[in-house]
């Protein structure tokens, strides 16, 4: 397994780099000797450096963002947007023929909330998922942590600092976020930036 920051930075390829796109969900998929590792980026305004900058992606943030209640058959209810972007994801794997080896699952931002769905995709087909990582991941399931008891996937959520997407939306997390980075007294948007995570990660 690799450790968390070339993960991490494998997420930072996925924002340029995709050898998957379906439904506007964007992904890099790599077939190692004992596993298959699928990274998946945020929306693009994710990896703005300022909340003015991201601004200018409204239109990604509203096409992207979906969070109403959704409820798929075999899986925990949660935010529409993040569920049937892991549905459409898992339909391009099963068009491809299912890996017969572990998955490791990692994203940035919504990329991260549709790991976690994906996830659970994975589990309810009988597939091992062998690792999750996420980065500034947004709550997907509104009972995440009953999700949690029935999996036997090693689960990484990191928080940077104070970045305020980890925070939004209904529901909880699947597992105890990790926190890096300096905490400060405000939510500051420069702390959800994918290379930030990296530069943290890189010095634990």
């Amino acid at each position: 397994v690799m450790d968390h920051a070339s993960l991490a930075r494998w997420v930072l390829h996925a924002y340029s780099n995709s050898t998957h796109a379906v439904n506007e969900v964007e992904f890099f998929k790599v077939n190692y000797a004992d596993c298959t590792l699928i990274a998946f980026r945020g929306t693009e305004s994710s990896q703005a450096e300022s909340f003015k900058e991201s601004l200018s992606n409204k239109w990604d943030i509203v096409r992207d963002v979906r969070v109403i209640p959704w409820k798929a058959p075999g899986i925990p209810a949660g935010q529409a947007g993040f569920i049937r972007g892991a549905e459409a994801v898992l339909q391009e794997l099963q068009s491809e023929g299912l890996s017969t080896k572990p998955y490791v699952l990692v994203g940035h931002s919504m990329g991260g909330a549709i790991a976690v769905a994906l996830w659970a995709f994975l589990e309810q087909l009988r597939c091992e998922v062998q690792e999750v990582v996420t980065f500034g991941c947004p709550k997907v399931f509104y009972r995440g942590k009953t999700f949690r008891s029935t999996s036997n996937a090693k689960v990484t959520m990191y928080r940077n600092g104070n970045d305020p997407v980890t925070q939004v939306f209904i529901g909880t997390h699947p597992v105890r976020l990790t926190a890096i980075g300096r905490k400060r007294l405000l939510w500051d948007f420069s702390d959800h930036g994918m290379q930030n995570y990296i530069k943290e990660l890189e010095c634990l």
